[in-house]
């Protein structure tokens, strides 16, 4: 399953801005360090050595340091903490609800000293401590002011309520669809490419509705499956494309920015080990399709390998990129999921 992970990563199309665009650089020492603070988080709940703490702090700045998603990977590591180190068991916590600690209190720890109540909250806090510095340094340098966009960058944040609200959920969908389907990928989302939802009756809040749905389904049953195993992957891969996701997302403060491909990096490293996990889980449960199933798999590898290659192609000056993002926006395809397009 890493293997088939790593695989769909390598030639996942919308890596193509990151990779290729200069300014997809931030995004890359973003995902290196993010990487390299979970492993040192890791090495640090199994040592007693302090060291590895202060080599995921370090981490954790430089990864925040090159984008400011990547203070997210704190998150990520609490995840793990109580996931993988603690093995905290959610099915324990819905059971004894509202007193989850008395199902934390049954867990039978090995005898190990950096396993238990206290060395998690030691942890824990040290991880808060981090991303309060970083944050406060992050308002700090900016005045403790929010940047300022302008209507082109992103319209829906100039709207009042329901319809920035409902927009920007919309746009939530649109990235999940990105990540599933590829096929249509465009340098510059903004001035009207994606028109606002202004209204509840508009037809794509119905891909609003379904893709929280389905995000609500697969945390569900993932994070109560009957294996502990599976558990842990789906908490983990869910915090991994979620959590790195949020600073972009509009949700919490606007951005400059309506869709940005590049900003899918990150998340697209939890979203590929759940596609993996998914494919296991089918591999497993239908071994009379298991051809069908690996023949699948190769098919989708290839073709995201051919568009890879030929987006790359896009990115060659100006005068290609610009072209193939107005033939994306004036696509039967494309307005077919933005009606109303310009």
């Amino acid at each position: 399953m890493p293997f088939m992970a790593a695989l769909l990563f390598a030639v996942h199309p919308v890596h193509v801005e990151a990779v290729t665009g200069i300014v997809g650089r931030a995004e890359l020492l973003s995902s290196i360090f993010f990487l390299l603070a979970l492993l040192s988080y890791k090495r640090a709940s199994l040592s007693l050595l302090n060291k590895s703490l202060f080599a995921c702090a370090l981490f954790v700045t430089l990864a925040t340091f090159s984008k400011e998603q990547g203070i997210t990977v704190l998150g990520v590591c609490f995840i793990y903490e109580v996931l993988i180190v603690q093995k905290l068991d959610v099915c324990s916590v819905i059971k004894h609800f509202p007193s989850p600690f008395h199902a934390y209190s049954t867990i039978k720890f090995k005898k190990c000293p950096n396993v238990g109540l206290r060395p998690m909250s030691v942890r824990t806090f040290w991880l808060i401590v981090i991303g309060a510095l970083l944050l406060g340094l992050r308002f700090s340098v900016m005045s403790s002011t929010l940047p300022v966009f302008t209507n082109f960058d992103n319209p829906a944040s100039y709207e009042s309520a329901p319809v920035k609200q409902l927009t920007w959920f919309y746009l939530v969908a649109i990235n999940v669809w990105l990540l599933l389907n590829p096929a249509d990928l465009c340098c510059d989302w903004t001035m009207g490419t994606i028109p606002l939802v202004r209204t509840i009756s508009d037809p794509r809040n119905l891909a609003t509705l379904f893709t929280f749905m389905l995000l609500a389904h697969l945390s569900i049953s993932g994070l109560l499956a009957a294996n502990r195993k599976e558990r842990n992957l789906v908490g983990l891969s869910l915090g991994m494309t979620a959590l790195p996701f949020l600073p972009a997302s509009n949700l919490f403060f606007p951005v400059g920015f309506v869709v940005a491909e590049r900003v899918l990096y990150l998340p697209s490293m939890g979203f590929c080990l759940l596609v993996a996990y998914g494919f296991r889980r089918l591999y497993c449960n239908l071994p009379k399709a298991r051809k069908c199933l690996r023949a699948a798999f190769y098919s989708l590898v290839l073709l995201h390998l051919l568009k890879t290659f030929m987006r790359n192609f896009d990115w060659q000056d100006e005068m290609s990129i610009f072209i193939s993002g107005l033939k994306v926006i004036t696509s039967g395809m494309l307005n077919l999921l933005f009606p109303n397009n310009i």
